[in-house]
């Protein structure tokens, strides 16, 4: 096994690949709804910041493949720091979330799903006198 923490092979750089049926599509819906641009496009994928280490990457071919089929993706997961409000605004555009629960402690998730179907979650940590009553933003 190697030892990556002392490392240069790792730069802690990620680069997160959701697949998509429709690129263009999807960028329009991801710009709009994530309220993120994109940074740089290649012929099979376009690239958004999600922050100065983390790419999101949506692309419509496998291995830069046409034949190869698409993976069914992993959850995207976004953390935000006022999930409430995250909700709400999905919410106003349109968005079909799920509900907002809360499952432990000061942690509370929802999701939603973009126009291929790949299931999003987005997660936040509220301290409890922050909560609203989640029957109140719903």
């Amino acid at each position: 096994m190697i030892d990556t923490s002392n490392s240069t092979l790792m730069n802690g750089k990620v680069v997160i690949w959701h697949y998509v049926k429709d690129l263009p599509r999807a960028i329009e819906w991801y710009s709009e709804i994530l309220g993120i641009q994109p940074v740089d496009q290649i012929d099979v994928a376009c690239f958004f910041s999600i922050n100065e280490n983390t790419k999101l990457a949506l692309s419509n071919r496998f291995k830069a493949k046409e034949d190869n089929g698409l993976p069914v993706s992993s959850v995207l997961d976004l953390q935000s720091d006022d999930i409430f409000s995250v909700y709400r605004l999905f919410k106003s555009k349109g968005v079909h979330v799920e509900e907002l629960t809360n499952p432990l402690l000061t942690y509370h998730e929802f999701y939603f799903r973009d126009l291929d179907q790949n299931q999003i979650r987005v997660h936040g940590f509220v301290q409890s006198k922050e909560a609203p009553e989640l029957q109140s933003i719903e």
